[in-house]
């Protein structure tokens, strides 16, 4: 993604590669995630950058789904959170 496509109103090349990962983790403003759709849809070269990670993505995440946690800590999380809970449901606390 080395070409500059873009113009006064909207990103560049270079602006759509510093936004990329917030724009496929759906964190940008809407204004902004405006933009990026527009260049994707004007240059070729980005939107394959933008295709190839929004693809890396799915098989991490499907991936990390697979994977499951130790029994070890699933049981402190558990344990941590009941006593986080206990804690907000002391008197007098507030």
């Amino acid at each position: 993604m080395t070409t500059m496509v873009g113009n006064a109103n909207g990103y560049t090349c270079e602006d759509v590669e510093g936004l990329l990962d917030d724009f496929l983790d759906g964190e940008l403003a809407p204004w902004q995630k405006e933009k990026i759709e527009e260049h994707l849809a004007e240059c070729g070269s980005c939107a394959g950058g933008q295709s190839f990670e929004a693809e890396v993505l799915v098989q991490l995440k499907d991936r990390l789904r697979a994977t499951k946690a130790p029994a070890e800590l699933v049981d402190k999380v558990e344990r941590v959170m009941r006593e986080v809970k206990e804690g907000e449901e002391a008197p007098g606390d507030a």
